[in-house]
């Protein structure tokens, strides 16, 4: 599933950006474009100090000198935040970003990268925050590689890709051995987040038990939740495709 989606992010980008970088806590994994095919690697480490030798490597395995790339963040890596636009025009809110957000992030303005767009719901701003020097180690790592970093993005972004434009999808998804997270897509769009916690890792496991019967019951409880509430939201277009990755689950159960 994560071949699929950094297919989909690197396919329909720009056509200079031919690989990507995504950052975990735990792993860093580089996509590749290769003719009509992406090449997967990932590399597991202990500690994100380790990111900048392992992008350096990664790049001189996969012979990248020169190229341009995507980077993403992992979750955990970022914050998502979901405030009332303010009455700014574009050029002002991007300079005001860091200091309207600085209520709710343990770092000073200065110290923060904010971005984001205008969410579907009316009048808010989807905003995501990352630290200045937790960036600029990424950055650097990419040129001392001999790359430059053509866009930077965040998963929760990246999870789009795999979604239709003409539908309002679902995704539940979960990395390694984290909590699920779901989230909501409509029009390409990111449009709600909630994670879940307290579900064991596999979900779906061999031999079956009650206590995977309950978990599921839960699992199933919770889902509807969410898909009330966004029919709320979406009412011209409800969620009709729920999408799932999980890691460490059989796809065959």
């Amino acid at each position: 599933m994560v071949q699929r989606v950094f297919s989909s992010f690197l396919l329909r980008k720009n056509p200079s950006l031919n690989a990507a970088i995504s950052l975990f806590s735990d792993a860093v994994v580089i996509a590749v474009e290769n003719e009509a095919d992406v090449i997967v690697d990932s590399v597991p480490i202990t500690s994100t100090s380790e990111w900048p030798s392992v992008i350096e490597r990664l790049i001189a395995k996969h012979q990248l000198t020169g190229s341009q790339l995507a980077v993403v963040l992992g979750q955990g890596l970022y914050q998502s935040l979901l405030f009332d636009k303010p009455e700014l025009s574009g050029d002002e809110l991007t300079l005001a970003l860091p200091y309207l957000v600085k209520d709710l992030v343990n770092e000073a303005p200065e110290d923060i990268v904010a971005d984001g767009f205008s969410s579907l719901h009316n009048d808010r701003l989807q905003v995501f925050v990352s630290t200045r020097q937790q960036l600029n180690k990424i950055v650097s790592a990419c040129q001392t590689g001999g790359c430059t970093v053509g866009c930077m993005t965040v998963e929760s972004v990246v999870w789009s890709e795999f979604t239709v434009e003409n539908r309002s999808q679902l995704v539940v998804h979960r990395y390694g051995n984290g909590n699920l997270q779901l989230t909501a897509f409509s029009q390409n769009k990111l449009f709600f987040q909630r994670q879940l916690r307290g579900f064991d890792v596999p979900l779906v496991s061999e031999p079956s038990s009650d206590i995977q019967a309950l978990q599921l019951d839960s699992l199933a409880l919770e889902l509807q939740r969410s898909l009330d509430f966004l029919s709320a939201q979406l009412r011209d277009d409800p969620i009709s495709q729920l999408l799932i990755s999980c890691d460490n689950d059989n796809n065959q159960r």
